[in-house]
């Protein structure tokens, strides 16, 4: 895995992100772990060294609540907490970026805005709808610049691999942060697919 993963130039592709992500993180860090592609990313291609406390939750719609409930695991721990969530269940979500503001809770948020719900495209129905971007992919266009300043959140943009490694080690020191990395959904798709194809060959 290691080896097919370090086969991908070092841009921040939604793999890398995942597996960056978990390695930036101190032992016993409650992480917070979204539905829909994280949970899989780090499934797949994330590991560490030391044991971590992971939650996770699955609302009615898969994506709700996700940021209030990764205030709760940090309200509850009383430790600064980790979020790994994508674009759409950030906005599913706005309200829980008041409770952060109100009660001054540490929470660093990485958002993978890939403008919509980047999953769907792993389906056939991507290629068998000429309504698939408006019904499936829903792009949003929104600045999540926004999100931060609602909640009076620091924001990081990361532009480079070895930057968003440091920024969460440093936005895990306290406080509130979002870190937003832009990928691209379609582009997205093909890099899980080369991965994928490396780790079967590398496979006896």
């Amino acid at each position: 895995m290691g080896d097919a993963l370090k086969a991908v130039p070092p841009a921040l592709t939604e793999p890398l992100i995942a597996r960056e992500f978990i390695a930036a993180l101190p032992p016993s860090t409650p992480v917070v772990l979204s539905n829909s592609m994280p949970i899989r990313d780090v499934d797949a291609f994330a590991s560490h060294g030391h044991p971590l406390r992971v939650f996770t939750n699955r609302g009615v719609n898969g994506i709700d609540g996700i940021t209030s409930t990764a205030l709760g695991v940090a309200a509850g721990t009383g430790r600064p907490t980790a979020l790994l969530v994508g674009d759409v269940a950030l906005l599913h979500d706005l309200s829980g970026w008041l409770i952060a503001r109100r009660h001054h809770l540490s929470l660093t948020v990485v958002v993978v805005n890939n403008d919509g719900g980047g999953i769907f495209h792993f389906l056939p129905v991507a290629s068998r709808t000429p309504h698939f971007e408006a019904l499936f992919g829903t792009p949003h266009g929104v600045d999540l610049a926004h999100v931060a300043s609602l909640a009076g959140a620091t924001l990081h943009r990361p532009a480079e691999l070895a930057d968003f490694g440091r920024t969460v080690a440093t936005c895990l020191e306290g406080g509130l942060h979002l870190i937003e990395v832009r990928t691209s959904r379609a582009q997205n798709v093909d890099e899980h697919r080369a991965l994928f194809a490396k780790l079967a060959e590398a496979v006896p």
